[in-house]
């Protein structure tokens, strides 16, 4: 963009009103025109007329202090900021860019670090559910190991022998092989070995099926609803049944999908009595 003289640019900034800071914009566009329809002559004397003609402003149009900047001064800041993106269109689009990907970044981040502490949060009273670990020494101080598993037989230890314990359920992880009544046959990565004490302690939405009792039976077996839907065709699997190891666990209950940001899933729930013998 061409830019008038020196002097005149002098002239410009000691007359023009300081509250007018787009007018700079507009007499620059309009010179940029003129020098290339008229001429640099006749560009720099229209725009010493021009500037003669505002003048005035700075007399008539007084600055003043307003705490609410108001639309007017919004819609000039915009109008500035439009025309330095257009004559410094390499240092915007830079500038532009660094500020979307980092904004980008700052909001994934910001999803990421919701997601990682929303765990858990979905099942009641999750503050006072812990998880048991164990710590394995070998008598060396450089051989040592932390493990989530803890044995069976930890939790008739721990009932009635230590204060503050509410309810305790193991959880075993398996994978088996389901097979239906039609014969059809399913390998099943999601299947939980519990206690019948577990849907106190996780409280899972039942969507057919009576939660306190479901898993009284050691021969019954509770579905989410992917899985009802995924064997029977229909979530109302109630009374249906499914064949592990030769043996029919018949179907009492169904509950809604485990939540994605739970630290384990389950699509089948099999009391530990009824599969003592396996483990």
């Amino acid at each position: 963009m061409k830019t008038p003289p020196k002097i005149l640019l002098w002239l410009f900034n000691a007359l023009g009103p300081d509250n007018r800071a787009d007018l700079q914009g507009d007499f620059f566009e309009l010179y940029d025109r003129r020098v290339q329809e008229k001429g640099k002559f006749k560009a720099n004397l229209n725009f010493f007329f021009d500037l003669a003609s505002v003048i005035p402003l700075a007399f008539i149009m007084k600055e003043t202090i307003n705490s609410k900047p108001s639309l007017l001064l919004l819609a000039t800041n915009l109008k500035i900021a439009k025309r330095n993106i257009a004559k410094n269109k390499l240092h915007a689009a830079i500038n532009l860019t660094g500020l979307t990907i980092s904004l980008t970044v700052c909001i994934l981040i910001t999803l990421f670090v919701k997601d990682e502490l929303s765990f858990d949060k979905h099942f009641r009273e999750g503050e006072t559910i812990f998880r048991v670990a164990r710590k394995i020494e070998n008598g060396d101080k450089h051989d040592k190991h932390g493990s989530a598993i803890s044995s069976y037989m930890l939790k008739p230890i721990l009932e009635g022998n230590l204060a503050g314990i509410d309810k305790i359920t193991r959880v075993d992880f398996h994978s088996e092989m389901i097979k239906l009544t039609n014969d059809k046959q399913y390998l099943e990565s999601g299947v939980l070995f519990v206690d019948s004490t577990f849907f106190d302690i996780f409280s899972l939405p039942f969507i057919s099926g009576d939660q306190l009792t479901a898993l009284n039976d050691p021969l019954s077996v509770v579905l989410d609803q992917e899985t009802a839907q995924k064997y029977f065709g229909a979530t109302n699997a109630i009374g249906k049944t499914v064949g592990i190891r030769g043996k029919l666990f018949t179907v009492t209950g169904v509950i809604e999908n485990f939540p994605a940001n739970s630290h384990f899933i389950g699509h089948m729930l099999i009391p530990l009595s009824g599969v003592a013998q396996w483990l």
